[in-house]
């Protein structure tokens, strides 16, 4: 018997959880832990007790997005994300997230495009390089996850001492030549 475990560790700039109520964070980190073990229909039991109030804050929205891409429902992420760009335009995740579900739907140059239209911010530290280069190691793609790290080096060389412990990146060490 073994079990296979993966945890989505990204870095984050804003989109932070101090502003939603203690009821919204008992809710999180109980989607979290569920997804952790990979309950994803659990995980979305426990966003129906977020406050309405707080239903529409970014962190909200990106924990809904994390388990939709564990669904891998590409489509409804990056509707989602774009929706959510227009109201919170430096947030990074839906940056990221928009630009990782169009490259599973194979929209490749409009992931780029997602990627072009990011705050300058986000490019010039490496950030949402960093963070495509985590969801594509994640999800198997490790030749794209390489360019995006080398990108996200260049834009930052303090990058390499994250991607050295990250274990969102680990199959990039394990298939190195």
């Amino acid at each position: 018997f073994v079990v296979n475990i993966v945890r989505i560790f990204m870095l984050y700039i804003q989109c932070r959880d101090d502003a939603c109520s203690a009821q919204t964070r008992k809710c999180l980190r109980s989607a979290d832990g569920w997804l952790f073990f990979g309950h994803s229909d659990e995980a979305f039991k426990e966003l129906d007790f977020v406050p309405e109030a707080d239903n529409y804050l970014p962190i909200v929205l990106l924990a809904r997005n994390r388990i939709l891409i564990e669904l891998k429902q590409w489509r409804t992420v990056a509707n989602l994300c774009l929706s959510a760009l227009e109201k919170y335009p430096d947030c990074d995740e839906f940056f990221v997230q928009r630009c990782f579900a169009l490259r599973k739907m194979g929209r490749r140059e409009m992931a780029s495009d997602t990627i072009s239209a990011a705050p300058e911010i986000l490019k010039a530290t490496g950030v949402i390089y960093y963070n495509v280069a985590c969801y594509e190691a994640r999800f198997g793609d490790t030749e794209i996850a390489r360019d995006y790290l080398r990108r996200a080096i260049e834009a930052n060389h303090y990058m390499e001492v994250n991607a050295m412990n990250d274990p969102d990146l680990r199959a990039l060490y394990d298939t190195c030549p």
